[in-house]
């Protein structure tokens, strides 16, 4: 890849970014749109795979491993895990 081609590219998202917030401070989202959009989200996924969504096992183990840190930290400095 030439090294132009990425400093374009780079670029081109930079500038991209810079217009999506300058519009979204002249056109702020309103709470509603946003909700919308949410629960829209949520009835797409509900209908492509199911609801509720299945259990994520990486991230139920992430889960434990952080509950087993934090409950480390917690009887190190004398409190009930």
């Amino acid at each position: 890849m030439d090294a132009r081609d990425l400093a374009r590219w780079v670029e081109n998202h930079r500038v991209a970014a810079r217009r999506e917030a300058e519009e979204l401070a002249r056109n702020p989202p309103k709470v509603e749109d946003a909700i919308a959009a949410g629960l829209a989200l949520i009835a797409l996924y509900g209908a492509m795979h199911g609801w509720p969504a299945p259990d994520d096992p990486i991230g139920a183990r992430e889960d434990q491993e952080m509950w087993d840190r934090f409950s480390r930290l917690r009887r190190h400095y004398g409190y009930p895990a």
